[in-house]
């Protein structure tokens, strides 16, 4: 019977062209790692999993492993039961997607790896709403967006402006959880893209800094007593969201651009990289990033730039110039 079942197996290495130039050098790893996973063996062979329902099993799949993170990091008892549930309720989809077998015994990283294997040669995908591994979009417009997955929260205790306090909550992830995978620490550049990325970097932070100058005019407002003096503060503070919302919106555009040039990058197997296939550790004396812990440089980067993509498109703004 072990005979009969590595003559199939061999015969589904000649279909997969990326394992047949191993040789049968190959065979023994491959041939022990589907005996302990029966499961696997049998994905391996399924013809059902359509290209649009892989797609979406990938996005399903980078919410799970985002969200395993979560609950292996978090403090927070009720956070980790929510996660739990959530984690739960996209495993089930999977399942629906994944019609003929019965995936509920596989960890996520064991259906990512069968998914991939078929097309390891394939590129990339750089369009805002490809099905890359980690920044995909759902066709059908059901998909659920990675901005979506950022708690947004109040940007100072009376702003009660939800553009403000959006751009408050995705500033605050881009520099703490994104930008740590873009670092200089984690994702090798050449000199010209290095120097970019620094630039870019400067022009978050000074929006992040200019939201400072904005919040604290709304405080100001919120507390002052003289009409008058609130008259001043109300064109003050309109006037200063306004900027700030244009310009953080102009900043976001940028750094869309960058990260566009770096997943074509990824797609063409370029240089501008040079350690894409790396996985991300953080270190948690230094960093306080978690959200990406595990992904590969190159999953991350792309993620990153499916965030921007989102939070450009929720700000929908015009392409005009404020005027002082």
């Amino acid at each position: 019977m072990q005979t009969r079942f590595t003559a199939r197996i061999c015969f589904f290495i000649n279909l997969t062209c990326p394992l047949r130039s191993l040789g049968k050098a190959a065979l023994p790893g491959l041939e022990k790692y589907l005996l302990y996973n029966p499961e696997s063996a049998m994905l391996a062979q399924s013809k059902t999993v359509n290209p649009e329902n892989k797609a979406e099993v990938m996005k399903l799949l980078d919410f799970i492993q985002k969200m395993e993170g979560i609950v292996r990091t978090t403090s927070s008892a009720e956070q980790r039961s929510r996660v739990q549930k959530d984690i739960q309720r996209y495993r089930g989809k999977i399942n629906e997607l994944v019609t003929d077998q019965d995936v509920s015994r596989m960890n996520a990283q064991q259906i990512r790896t069968l998914l991939e294997g078929s097309s390891a040669d394939a590129p990339v995908s750089t369009s805002t709403h490809g099905s890359t591994a980690r920044a995909g979009a759902n066709a059908s417009g059901s998909a659920l967006e990675i901005a979506d997955k950022i708690q947004i929260e109040a940007a100072s205790p009376n702003c009660t402006d939800s553009e403000i306090n959006m751009l408050h909550s995705m500033l605050h992830a881009i520099q703490v959880e994104y930008w740590p995978a873009m670092s200089d620490r984690h994702c090798q550049l050449d000199f010209s893209h290095s120097a970019e990325r620094d630039g870019l970097r400067l022009n978050i932070d000074n929006a992040v800094r200019h939201l400072e100058v904005v919040t604290e005019t709304i405080e100001e407002y919120a507390t002052a007593e003289n009409q008058d003096f609130r008259e001043q503060l109300l064109k003050m503070k309109n006037r200063q969201t306004r900027t700030f919302i244009y310009e953080t919106n102009e900043a976001l555009k940028k750094l869309k651009a960058f990260l566009e040039k770096l997943a074509v990058d990824i797609q063409n197997r370029g240089g501008i990289i040079s350690n894409k296939e790396d996985v991300l550790k953080f270190d948690e004396r230094y960093e306080n990033a978690t959200m990406l812990n595990g992904y590969r440089v190159q999953e991350a980067i792309l993620e990153m730039r499916q965030l921007v993509s989102e939070i450009i498109t929720r700000l929908n703004l015009p392409n005009i110039k404020i005027r002082e």
